[in-house]
């Protein structure tokens, strides 16, 4: 398409299809590196990096914002305000308007898939597409979305400035198109670059989910109180949860003692084989050993409650006040 729309370019002097030719080159660019960015993000946790490699999506699509804003919105309104002090005659732009409907036509499929597959994605968080697209970090999702978007708006500007400039005869309407141009791809990568900033700088889970969370922590009957929650999102799909708790140490013993085959009897029968300081200490030490191996099953089980609730939890750090 970056061909097509160049070849257009040079035989009608459009200075708006020009800035249509640079916007295909840069689709191709970021799309490139947002697929390099997804093949990144998905190696597996190392020693090195414990909590994955997510967040190397973002950066990505980071400097994918920012070739937009360089390469597509800065040329465009370079070649558009020069075309506005420097008049050039139009060319044959027939050839040019049937590039920008083939190239609407495309993207605007390409836009129709990627709306249903966001909306699916917006669905399945349990927010609207306009909040999934402001507040969510997919990056990759809601920047091809949105490329999309602006590829169909901007064939649309380009071909009406085009064909309003060869029938006026007036280079200054297509040089406005490209301003145009410029100031969409402009506005789009600046938009794009504060939300991979925002991605790449770790952020809570949302209010309602976090007190999901910590209300399966409250509901458990080993747990007197719960303090110091935090919990960060390391990207879509990995998300860490840290809590401190207090357990009812009483509770705890009563779950060990109902886990025993004869419950209380067998533990009194043990204590009444007890005859010398050495038996006591190692009823003690097998007591004790039992109340811990209890104590990791209700936090693992408590672990398993949390996960099922919210599956982006890769880890849980509970800890014992």
């Amino acid at each position: 398409m970056f061909i097509a729309k160049l070849y257009g370019a040079i035989f009608s002097h459009s200075a708006s299809m020009l800035s249509e030719a640079i916007h295909s080159l840069a689709d191709v660019l970021n799309e490139g590196l947002l697929a390099w960015g997804i093949i990144r993000s998905l190696k597996q946790p190392d020693p090195e990096h414990p909590y994955g490699f997510s967040a190397e999506r973002y950066a990505y699509a980071l400097i994918s914002g920012v070739g937009i804003f360089v390469f597509g919105g800065g040329v465009s309104l370079y070649q558009g305000i020069i075309g506005l002090f420097s008049k050039h005659t139009i060319g044959n732009s027939l050839s040019s308007l049937f590039v920008l409907l083939f190239s609407f036509i495309s993207d605007g499929a390409s836009l129709i898939v990627a709306f249903n597959q966001l909306r699916k994605r917006a669905k399945a968080s349990g927010v609207n597409l306009f909040k999934y697209i402001k507040k969510v970090n997919d990056p990759t999702t809601v920047q091809v979305f949105l490329e999309d978007t602006v590829g169909v708006a901007g064939c649309f500007l380009a071909g009406i400035s085009l064909l309003l400039a060869t029938f006026f005869n007036n280079s200054i309407i297509d040089s406005i198109g490209s301003i145009g141009i410029g100031m969409l791809l402009s506005f789009l990568s600046l938009f794009l670059i504060k939300k991979n900033i925002n991605a790449l700088v770790p952020s809570s889970l949302p209010p309602m989910t976090l007190k999901k969370v910590v209300k399966v922590l409250e509901d458990s009957p080993i747990i007197v109180s719960v303090h110091d929650v935090k919990s960060v999102s390391y990207g879509l799909d990995r998300e860490r949860f840290k809590a401190e708790i207090q357990i009812d140490g009483k509770k705890l013993s009563e779950n060990y003692i109902k886990s025993l085959p004869n419950h209380i009897k067998s533990e009194s029968k043990k204590l009444e084989h007890c005859k010398t300081e050495e038996e006591l200490k190692q009823f003690l030490d097998d007591y004790g050993s039992g109340l811990i191996t209890t104590l990791g099953n209700e936090i693992v089980k408590l672990e398993n409650e949390i996960q099922k609730i919210r599956p982006q939890i890769k880890h849980v750090d509970l800890e014992i006040i």
